[in-house]
């Protein structure tokens, strides 16, 4: 598929909810955005294999999916090691949307005026800022 400029980047809380929600990501993402490149932060990739190696339950479940789903996307290195730092950084750097469920992490997207990609109604997506 030809892509756009047009980045995405996706959080754990987004690769989870494509299991827990049946989402299929890429359609919703064509239908709101156009083609783009949807990339995974190193930090991320660690944070799911973690869930997929030590969470419970369903959570352990959907990790060990949404491993597996990632390894379809670029994995891009961060210097920062933290999560959501690591995010913000790469955001900045790509101008890119990030999708994440975290309403902490959207907030501080937000004040930065970056584009942020969330889902609603469970299976749809909701866009927040120009992009």
């Amino acid at each position: 598929m030809e892509w756009s400029n047009k980045v995405v980047i996706l959080d754990t809380s987004i690769a989870l909810a494509v299991f827990e929600n049946l989402i299929d990501l890429e359609e919703k993402l064509v239908e709101l955005l156009g083609n783009c490149k949807i990339v995974v932060p190193s930090t991320v990739k660690r944070e799911i294999e973690n869930l997929a190696k030590y969470g419970k339950g369903k959570a352990r479940i959907n990790a060990k999916s949404a491993l597996r789903y990632i390894k379809r996307f670029e994995v891009v290195e961060s210097m920062e090691r933290e999560v959501d730092k690591s995010i913000i950084e790469l955001a900045s750097k790509l101008r890119a949307a990030v999708a994440t469920n975290d309403r902490e992490l959207r907030k501080k997207l937000r004040k930065l005026d970056l584009p942020v990609i969330y889902t609603r109604e469970r299976k749809k997506l909701s866009l927040e800022g120009i992009f």
